[in-house]
Formats: C-alpha cells, sequence, structure tokens
C-alpha cells in the first residue's frame, strides 16, 4: 500500500471518532521533532491534533515513547497533553502522537 493511501486510510479512521480534529501525516523524512513542532505551530488549539507517523520504522517503540515524554515535559507549562501509540502490524509500522489543550479546574 503506498504511503498516500495509508495515510488517508488512517485519517478516515481518525476522523471519524474525532469530527473537529486537525491530522497532519509525516511522510517524507524530515525529522520528526521538527515535523511535530511544525504541525504544533500550524495547529489553532481547538480539538485535538493528530500527528500520524508512516516512517515509525525508523526507530524503535521504546525511542518513540521516549520522544513523546520529551514533549509532554517541554509542553506542560503550556497545557498541552501528548499522548502517543505505536502500531506494529506484518505489513506497516507507523505511530501516532495525539495532541490536547488540557484545563485543570
Amino acid at each position: 500500500m503506498s504511503r498516500k493511501k495509508q495515510a488517508d486510510k488512517i485519517a478516515e479512521e481518525i476522523q471519524s471518532d474525532n469530527p473537529n480534529c486537525i491530522i497532519i501525516v509525516r511522510t517524507d523524512k524530515t525529522k520528526f521533532e521538527k515535523h511535530l513542532k511544525n504541525a504544533l505551530q500550524k495547529w489553532n488549539r481547538k480539538g485535538s491534533l493528530f500527528f500520524c507517523d508512516l516512517l515509525s520504522s525508523q526507530y524503535s517503540e521504546q525511542e518513540f515513547q521516549e520522544k513523546v515524554d520529551f514533549f509532554n515535559r517541554f509542553y506542560k507549562k503550556r497545557n498541552l497533553l501528548f499522548k502517543g501509540t505505536y502500531h506494529s502490524t506484518t505489513d506497516k509500522i507507523y505511530s501516532i502522537v495525539e495532541v490536547k489543550k488540557i484545563s485543570y479546574n
């Protein structure tokens, strides 16, 4: 399956459960962190941001979790929560980072 078709399928699944979300897909070999930071700048902080990385084979599941943990520590003061899921099947590996603005009452 091409990256474009894979991205479209993943985006369709996410959109059906989260109609007010923004989906950004990384399909080129730019650095993960740089791409996610650029996605955060484009996001208007309404709804959720889903960052889907189709090139997750470049790092292990442990390295992915370390990246998510880093973003949580760095953006905590801005009340942003990063939740990562790493998907590995026989034919594809991809990861999704969901970002939400949280409020403390």
